[in-house]
């Protein structure tokens, strides 16, 4: 297997070619012949598919029938679906399917509790989470399978994290635009990202596979720091404690619907401001534990995009949640600002709609604050900006409880 070269000699990176074949995405020293180590499938470990479920019974479906029409062989794969309380048509979806999957029926507990829930009825060697408005494509096991077992036993113990992208479809859309995809970049090393931003680019939940032992030694989730943004947990621990392999063609379709367009509102920026103090905890702490020099602490945040773009409204807002309630709002305007200017994860087009936001802001009355969150969220990077000026003071009330899978 080709070696990166890296102090802390780190595994080889791995590439998935459309013909399904894993090539040593960065050639090294020579040694035993990688494809040589490719197991027959019947002899692969299986793929735990849990899917978490909240009231997306609109979507439930596809993601079910996704995970069960997978290329693998009968008993490579097992289905897990747990739903956390729904209220809507989910569980009426569930019970058809209950010959086929474990079924996990429980209270409401947000993301980190149905995660948990569904981890410990797998028994697979691999775990995938998939949430409930997306899916997979029809060889996404038989993919992360082979690029998986192109390791030796020893690299495999290594692995922390499968990652592949997603293509991205609009609820209006008839068909998956092939060159749309999530994450547009692989980060080179994943805990430089976590120490500097605070976060690191990569695909959402959906388009992560998590190697068993690897969960075993950080599972459970903490449920009351992470009833919101579970997944976040996952990838600061992967970051630090092993290394990522990655399946560079997607693997599933992340969904971008009409239910979602609330996601950004005044809940989910106190819910994530909250979570992010809780990631900065994890971050120190991991840092400390693994021996990794933490040159920046909490001024991380500082250089993270989305983070001081949630700073300044919640400024705005009145919450107490963030990183500099000391920090005088022109000087806050500035640092998000800059750092939305800077971030390299957003496109150019996000860049420009974020920071001419931040002006909007700036300048907007608290008494429309609310208003201007709900308009926010609706328009997006490619809105209109007449139209956000001509609306902002028409507009009343915040947004509802965040639509992507879990409270």
């Amino acid at each position: 297997m080709a070696r990166r070269p890296d102090s802390g000699g780190c595994i080889s990176l791995l590439e998935l070619t459309d013909a399904g074949a894993a090539r040593p995405r960065i050639s090294g020293c020579a040694g035993t012949d990688w494809e040589r180590r490719i197991f027959k499938l019947r002899s692969a470990p299986g793929i735990s598919i849990v899917i978490t479920n909240y009231n997306y019974g609109r979507f439930l479906e596809q993601a079910i029938r996704s995970a069960l029409d997978q290329s693998l062989p009968a008993g490579l794969t097992e289905l897990i679906i747990v739903d956390d309380g729904s209220t809507d048509r989910s569980r009426g979806i569930i019970k058809k399917y209950e010959w086929a999957a474990k079924c996990v029926y429980k209270e409401n507990g947000g993301q980190a509790s149905a995660m948990n829930a569904g981890f410990r009825q797998a028994s697979g060697e691999l775990v995938w989470f998939l949430d409930s408005d997306d899916y997979l494509h029809p060889v996404a096991c038989e993919k992360v399978l082979k690029a998986y077992k192109a390791l030796s036993h020893a690299e495999r113990q290594r692995v922390s994290r499968i990652e592949g992208r997603l293509h991205v479809r609009f609820d209006d859309e008839q068909a998956i635009k092939k060159g749309r995809v999530l994450p547009r970049r692989f980060p080179q090393d994943p805990r430089a990202e976590f120490l500097g931003y605070g976060r690191c680019p990569g695909p959402t939940t959906s388009g992560n596979v998590w190697p068993s032992p690897f969960l075993r030694k950080i599972f459970p989730i903490p449920e009351g720091d992470f009833k919101w943004g579970a997944d976040s947990y996952l990838y600061v621990n992967a970051a630090f404690l092993g290394k990522p392999l990655r399946i560079l063609d997607a693997v599933g379709v992340y969904r971008k619907h009409n239910m979602a367009k609330t996601y950004f509102s005044v809940p989910f920026i106190k819910n994530q401001l909250q979570t992010d103090r809780t990631k900065e905890a994890c971050i120190t702490e991991l840092a400390r534990s693994t021996g990794f020099p933490d040159r920046f602490g909490p001024s991380r945040w500082a250089r993270n995009g989305p983070h001081m773009r949630l700073e300044l409204f919640a400024r705005k807002l009145g919450l107490s949640d963030g990183f500099f309630q000391e920090t005088g709002f022109l000087r806050l305007l500035l640092t998000a600002v800059k750092a939305v200017a800077l971030y390299r994860p957003y496109p150019l087009a996000a860049r420009l709609f974020y920071m001419l936001e931040a002006a909007c802001l700036a300048a907007v009355p608290k008494g429309a604050i609310g208003g201007f969150v709900s308009l926010s969220a609706q328009m997006g990077p490619v809105g209109n900006f007449r139209r956000m000026a001509r609306d902002l003071f028409f507009s009343s009330g915040a947004g509802t409880a965040p639509g992507k899978g879990q409270e």
